[in-house]
């Protein structure tokens, strides 16, 4: 879920949510109830506070947010344990437990630099050099053509499709436009007593698939896996409605099958 707290006081503090039945003056104690096995009754606090500021004057105050872990609460700042009273910087994570991620902000700083990241976002693996060159922030070394190939997001490159025995790729294509006279067709096609054509359909249904998946956008791709599970499911409901009864093994225990 995602929950907006407005600290709008000097002080607030976090902590265990209590029941009516714990009495008023016990549930005061805590401005913001978290409902976790893991929360302490008052599992951290957090207070604005005026400080001397640290600009070229050094004459000025600026409020800070600082939060306060309680006794034997977890609480990470940034992914990293907290154990004593640390600043609050715009975009900072603060953690409590292992159910509770909130997300720091404040609206009344004027906006921040672009360049300025939070602590926690990752930096680049790969920098620009002045000559114009990838390289690596890690080693320093020069990113060359053919690992720059390797960079390429894998939604760009084929996806594996199905083959026959020898490993030639099937080519299945069809517009759009041509898909729902293509589904009836492969649906309503007889199909002969033997094992290999009844499985015609399915494999044709397959190739539809993998050429809707790789050619045509996702609403279009949902709509035809919608398109076959309902021919699917007519076919089976007209297969089982013409017949009165249904033959099973002799060996094989089964249910009967009631007909309106």
């Amino acid at each position: 879920d995602f929950v907006i707290y407005v600290l709008n006081g000097s002080s607030h503090v976090f902590g265990r949510y209590l029941d009516e039945s714990r009495g008023e003056e016990e549930q005061l104690k805590v401005d913001i109830q978290l409902l976790a096995p893991d929360i302490c009754l008052r599992h951290c606090s957090v207070r604005r506070q005026e400080v001397s500021s640290s600009g070229e004057s050094g004459d000025g105050l600026e409020l800070v947010t600082l939060v306060k872990p309680g006794k034997g609460a977890v609480v990470t700042h940034n992914g990293l344990p907290l154990s004593t009273e640390s600043q609050l910087q715009p975009g900072d994570l603060l953690g409590m437990g292992a159910h509770y991620l909130f997300m720091y902000k404040d609206p009344t700083l004027s906006k921040l630099p672009i360049s300025q990241k939070p602590v926690w976002y990752p930096s680049p693996v790969l920098d620009l050099s002045p000559g114009g060159e990838l390289t690596c922030r890690m080693c320093g070394c020069i990113v060359q053509e053919n690992q720059q190939q390797d960079l390429i997001p894998s939604a760009e490159k084929p996806a594996p499709g199905l083959k026959d025995s020898k490993g030639t790729d099937y080519v299945f294509m069809y517009n759009l436009s041509q898909e729902d006279a293509l589904l009836k067709w492969i649906i309503n096609s007889p199909c002969e007593d033997n094992v290999h054509s009844k499985l015609t359909a399915a494999f044709l249904l397959c190739l539809c698939i993998q050429h809707s998946a790789s050619s045509f956008q996702p609403a279009d791709f949902r709509t035809l896996l919608l398109r076959i599970a309902s021919q699917i499911q007519t076919v089976m409901w007209v297969s089982i409605g013409g017949h009165r009864s249904v033959r099973f093994p002799k060996d094989t225990p089964h249910h009967p099958v009631n007909h309106n």
